[in-house]
């Protein structure tokens, strides 16, 4: 699948996938951070405006350490290898990739290294990568050369430089910028059906959060489902059942949608907190 992007097929994609995953206590999506560096500093993001550029890694003890924690919570949705950095320049990704090579594993990337090295494509996809993602900012050319590459491969570019940036899903990054005057009376769903893992191991409350206001433990002393099931996590998405953003620490500044996806594993969650 070689599919241009527009925000209406991601979601499309998105919501046919659910539809046949059989989610645990509500989680149907896994996030892992698996860098704090990255090679661009791009206008809408943080790391364009102040935040730090860490030459940290995932390490593949700890891939292992997730996978484990996965398997414990007999885990059968999406794992997303993208967070806060550019997954590529881990220097053991491909390794990381072949840890989670039986699960659905997507791969969210700027596409820079693709470019430079072609034949990292095919090395992901050997190493058990399922599908991957190529956001394009520059200009066409650049958009032309990443679907060469991708030719037939499970995949999609994103062209973002088409209609500029604003066309794009981009949201304040949990008030990394700063977007709106109050908080959002608004749901949100992304705490019922999506953990964000950190590369220090921490579960984090939501992936939007970047200036980690808020952990609920580590996974080096605690199981998935004890950090998922917590007092805290549950308090927090009671708060936001009833739209109330302000009480959520993490939420308090946020303007991101919070709809798009997740309403079943809101509606699971609920019947049981």
């Amino acid at each position: 699948m070689n599919d241009s992007f527009s925000s209406s097929n991601h979601i499309n994609f998105r919501s046919a996938q659910y539809e046949n995953l059989k989610s645990v206590l509500g989680m149907t999506t896994v996030e892992i951070n698996p860098t704090e560096l990255c090679n661009r500093t791009c206008s809408f993001c943080p790391r364009g405006n102040g935040y730090p550029n860490k030459d940290e890694h995932l390490t593949i003890d700890d891939a292992y350490l997730i996978k484990n924690r996965l398997d414990e919570f007999e885990y059968q949705g999406i794992i997303i290898i993208s967070g806060k950095g550019e997954p590529l320049l881990n220097p053991d990704i491909l390794e990381i990739v072949n840890v989670f090579k039986n699960e659905w594993i997507e791969l969210i990337s700027n596409g820079d290294k693709i470019l430079e090295f072609p034949s990292m494509l095919d090395e992901l996809f050997d190493n058990g990568l399922s599908r991957i993602i190529l956001d394009e900012y520059d200009n066409e050319e650049n958009y032309n050369k990443k679907i060469e590459i991708l030719g037939d491969r499970c995949g999609v570019i994103k062209n973002h430089f088409a209609g500029g940036l604003q066309s794009s899903i981009f949201n304040n990054r949990s008030g990394s910028f700063k977007t709106i005057e109050k908080s959002l009376d608004r749901k949100c769903y992304l705490p019922f059906y999506k953990g964000y893992i950190d590369l220090t191991m921490d579960l984090r409350f939501c992936c939007n959060d970047w200036k980690y206001k808020e952990s609920l433990g580590n996974l080096r002393e605690n199981t998935l489902e004890e950090l998922w099931m917590s007092d805290k996590m549950n308090k927090y998405r009671k708060e936001l059942s009833k739209g109330n953003r302000c009480n959520v620490i993490s939420c308090k500044e946020c303007d991101a949608n919070g709809l798009l996806l997740g309403k079943d594993s809101y509606n699971k969650l609920m019947e049981m907190i």
